[in-house]
């Protein structure tokens, strides 16, 4: 799943994160912001809204998920079962 994330906004629809942290840029621009804290989050909206850091947050995050998962089901079964000796 997370190499589809890679792979879809890489280069399926690559255009996605500029497009969105230039809409950001300019909400800041209307807002008044100064253009030194504007370029700050540009930086920062640019690392971060990337397609490597995006799949890695996927991955990482269902890894978290399925621990989560097993440690659920660990406990119904050691419920049902009882502890193996």
């Amino acid at each position: 799943y997370s190499l589809f994330i890679y792979a879809y906004y890489a280069y399926i629809d690559s255009t996605f994160f500029p497009e969105m942290i230039e809409l950001r840029v300019q909400e800041f621009r209307m807002a008044g912001d100064n253009e030194a804290s504007i370029e700050g989050f540009r930086q920062s909206a640019e690392l971060i809204l990337s397609p490597m850091v995006q799949s890695t947050f996927t991955l990482v995050g269902l890894l978290v998920l399925s621990a989560f998962y097993a440690g659920v089901v660990a406990k119904m079964v050691e419920k049902k079962h009882g502890k193996p000796a």
